[in-house]
Formats: C-alpha cells, sequence, structure tokens
C-alpha cells in the first residue's frame, strides 16, 4: 500500500501488511509496525506526536523520522534511522531499555537554553544504546542511562549529565587516567642488554563516561637520552606495549619506542592484543615495558624513567 495521508490517530501495519513512503510527507500520532508488518519509508518524511514501535521491518532508505509536540514519545526496539530529528525544547523521548537505535546519516536532536530535550531509558538506571554513524546536530540535551556504542564522542556542550552515560561528553566532563601502580622495577640490568618487565602496569579509564585515547612520553633521567631505533652509549630504548597477560608481543621501536614527545595511542601504536585508543569507560589497560639499556655509561647510580600518560576524549 502506497501510503500518502495518516489519520490524526496513528497507523498501524499488520502482520503481512507493507505500507511504502515515495517522498510522502506524512504527519500522525503514532506509528506501530506489528511483527510480520512491513515499513518501506523510502525518500518519504514521517512526523510523529506520539510513539514509535517496531517489532517488524523498517525499510528506512533516505527518509526522515520527526518527533513534534510537548509529550513525550516512546521508541520502542530496535531500529536503524537514515534521518532521526527532534527539535521541539522541552520534549522528553524514551528508548527501550537495552535496545538499539542505530542512525545512518544525520541525528538532529536540539531542545533550547533552558528548556532541554530529555532523552530517558523506559527502565531507569538500565542503559539504551546509540549509534550515530554519520552527522551530528546534538545540544541542549538531558542525558540518562545512555551508552553511545558509536567511537565517536557524543558532544553536547550545553547539555546536563543526568547520570549513567558512556561515550558522552558534557560540559565540564572529567577526563582522567589512573595508574594503579605508583613503580615499576626491572631490577639490575647489564650495559647492552633487554629486559621486559614481568608485570604490567594497569592503566584505568576513570573518566565521566567518556571514552578515551591515551598518549605516552618518557622523561630522560640525567645523563642518559631516550631512543627510538637503537640503544648506544648513554642512550635508552623503552618499548611499551598495551597487552592483557605480555605473551606474544612482537617487540618494534617504530611502533613501540617511547621518546620525550607525547604520541598518541592508535590500533598499531603501543598495541598488542589490547590499545590505548577508544578505551571504554572504566576499562583497565595492561601496560608492558622493554628496556634496552645503554651500550657504555657512566652512570653508576640507579635511574628512574619517568613514564607519563595522558588522556583525551576518543
Amino acid at each position: 500500500m502506497l501510503l500518502t495521508s495518516a489519520s490524526a490517530s496513528g497507523i498501524t501495519i499488520n502482520p503481512g501488511a507493507k505500507v511504502t513512503l515515495n517522498g510522502s510527507q506524512i504527519t500522525t500520532q503514532d506509528i506501530e509496525v506489528k511483527p510480520g508488518g512491513s515499513l518501506e519509508a523510502n525518500s518519504g518524511a514521517m512526523s510523529l506526536f506520539g510513539n514509535w514501535q517496531n517489532q517488524g521491518t523498517l525499510t528506512s532508505g533516505t527518509s526522515t523520522i520527526i518527533f513534534l509536540g510537548s509529550n513525550s514519545s516512546t521508541i520502542s526496539n530496535t531500529n536503524t534511522f537514515y534521518n532521526l530529528t527532534c527539535t521541539t525544547p522541552g520534549k522528553q523521548l524514551n528508548f527501550t531499555a537495552g535496545q538499539k537505535q542505530t542512525i545512518t546519516n544525520k541525528l538532529t536532536l536540539t531542545g533550547a537554553l533552558n528548556n532541554l530535550i530529555l532523552l530517558r531509558s523506559t527502565i531507569p538506571t538500565n542503559q539504551w544504546d546509540i549509534d550515530p554513524q554519520g552527522e551530528r546536530s546534538v545540544d541542549y540535551l538531558d542525558v540518562q542511562d545512555s551508552e553511545n556504542i558509536n567511537p565517536t564522542v557524543i558532544a553536547v556542550p550545553h547539555s546536563k549529565n543526568s547520570g549513567n552515560n558512556v561515550n558522552w561528553s558534557f560540559p565540564g566532563a572529567i577526563i582522567s587516567v589512573s595508574i594503579a601502580e605508583d613503580a615499576l622495577s626491572l631490577g639490575s640490568v647489564a650495559a647492552g642488554s633487554t629486559t621486559i618487565s614481568q608485570s604490567a602496569v594497569n592503566v584505568i579509564n576513570n573518566s565521566d563516561g567518556v571514552n578515551e585515547t591515551y598518549s605516552l612520553s618518557v622523561t630522560n633521567p640525567s645523563g642518559w637520552t631516550a631512543s627510538q631505533s637503537a640503544a648506544g652509549a648513554e642512550t635508552y630504548v623503552l618499548d611499551a606495549v598495551f597487552d592483557a597477560d605480555g605473551t606474544g608481543i612482537t617487540w618494534s621501536e617504530a611502533n613501540q619506542a617511547l621518546s620525550t614527545t607525547a604520541v598518541a595511542s592508535s590500533a598499531t601504536k603501543f598495541a598488542g592484543d589490547q590499545a590505548g585508543v577508544n578505551v571504554p569507560y572504566n576499562a583497565t589497560r595492561k601496560l608492558w615495558f622493554q628496556f634496552k639499556a645503554p651500550t657504555s655509561t657512566t652512570v653508576n647510580t640507579e635511574q628512574s624513567i619517568v613514564v607519563t600518560i595522558t588522556a583525551q576524549a576518543g
């Protein structure tokens, strides 16, 4: 059935039925797609004052779903939208706990100063997931119980964090990393020899619900200089790798050697079977070290090399 208009009370698509929008602009109260029903949105636009309940099949095409009105609306079950829009200040959108909303093109959620759009779970303290894969126009929100599963943080600079959110960045969000161990001893190391740490340093993301990427650098001890290629006279190499248990690491100065300039982790930089990039909130990464001692030195006292780990959102 080709839909070109809708009743004020809503649209119900029954099992076995298929409704198609071909560029139509539809305004209605509720949308319900029952199990076995199908909605092909194509390039149409659907404006709702009420609820969206999809238990059937949604083919989003290049469509736009718009939520209007001052009453709260509930988006039920898992959905993949092309464009999802709400620009009604003060409106509340409820999302089914434990379900995922994917937006492949553009997510537009913008309230107003002192009149935020509220995003809530249908079960308080149980998270709902969102994956905005394309463009974002999002701000002036009050968010609770949401996990952004997309690698890119959702930044909402004029919004309220009502708690239990992951991978959202709010004003004043704390970007923080902690190290469980204050020091790691490599013991006695002979000139020109190589040693690997027997234990790891636990690096913990204890930010305000934000994924983090770590940058690493060293501070040279007096008389020694860090090299990113090979140890030499008064020159050492300190490699670092994120790895769960330290076994099976292939050590390589090209991707692992530390310098006095902070270098950001990546999928290959400082990476073993773990990586220091997009580390989830409250997650721990284990950092292992390989030390190549200077081939010769005039220093005859114990040396301390300071490793600095800094965090940024993302």
